[in-house]
């Protein structure tokens, strides 16, 4: 089985064709969603970003693994789990992708 995780910060559903936009503003992701699983809500664990995705990669809550802004000295913790690393002891080959 493939796990292919998309997380885009700051992209209204609302203007993506897989969700019912008309204009064909997001013809690869529409693609994505058809073969994939779209979810009709999601709500982000925290804000800003980092702590978001922190939650989403450990699943703590942002008070819990203490990564609760963009800066600042927090260092999750070495035995916490973590998604991609529990996929890397899998078996699977695991990449990120940011700007």
């Amino acid at each position: 089985m493939n796990f292919l995780l998309v997380g885009i910060d700051s992209l209204r559903a609302d203007r993506l064709g897989c969700y019912g936009y008309g204009r064909d503003t997001s013809p690869f992701l529409d693609t994505l969603a058809r073969s994939g699983t779209k979810f009709a809500q999601c709500f982000a664990p925290g804000i800003p970003t980092q702590p978001s995705f922190t939650t989403t990669f450990s699943g703590q809550w942002p008070t819990t693994h203490g990564i609760v802004a963009h800066r600042g000295e927090w260092q999750l913790d070495p035995a916490a789990p973590f998604l991609p690393e529990l996929m890397r002891d899998q078996g699977y080959a695991t990449v990120a992708v940011d700007n």
